[in-house]
């Protein structure tokens, strides 16, 4: 069935599904990793304002190794942010100012590219502006009126985006 594949593909390849609601009221998937028909996926950490301005949104993602559940009982090393994966959802509003500062703790260059939305282009987390390991980088921006919708983020480094999304990011 089309719910159990999407179930265990998303299980295995991020740990989307470690806390979600199950038929037997432990909040775990059935023992065979797929979710019971009609479970709600878990809902995301929302990463908190740090700006009591109103009109502003000010925050920090930390892009770090660690490790996290994808298979109750066991411990994978990831690329996580925040530490966690998928990383903390965003909610922002048309017209705030926005400023995420992205703390690189990896090994490797990353970026964070915000997959639609309209930005500037120096701010899009683009591979030729890579933030080194080790480092930091502010991304700002307006958010524009009209954008409402849902969108996400992810890394976008030069010839390992691939490689750090299926890492946790």
């Amino acid at each position: 069935k089309r719910r159990q594949f999407l179930g265990t593909a998303l299980l295995g390849a991020s740990g989307l599904l470690s806390s979600c609601g199950g038929g037997d009221d432990t909040g775990t998937p059935l023992a065979d990793g797929t979710l019971p028909e009609g479970a709600p996926l878990r809902a995301l950490d929302v990463l908190p304002n740090e700006s009591t301005a109103l009109g502003e949104f000010r925050a920090t993602l930390t892009a770090a190794p660690g490790p996290a559940s994808v298979v109750a009982g066991r411990k994978t090393d990831l690329f996580l942010y925040n530490g966690m994966s998928p990383g903390p959802q965003i909610e922002l509003r048309e017209g705030q100012h926005v400023r995420i500062r992205l703390d690189n703790q990896l090994a490797d260059d990353t970026t964070i590219h915000w997959h639609g939305l309209p930005v500037p282009p120096d701010q899009d987390g683009n591979p030729r502006e890579p933030v080194a390991a080790g480092t930091s980088r502010y991304y700002e921006y307006d958010l524009p009126a009209g954008t409402a919708g849902t969108y996400w983020y992810h890394p976008h480094p030069h010839n390992k985006t691939a490689a750090q999304v299926i890492q946790g990011l």
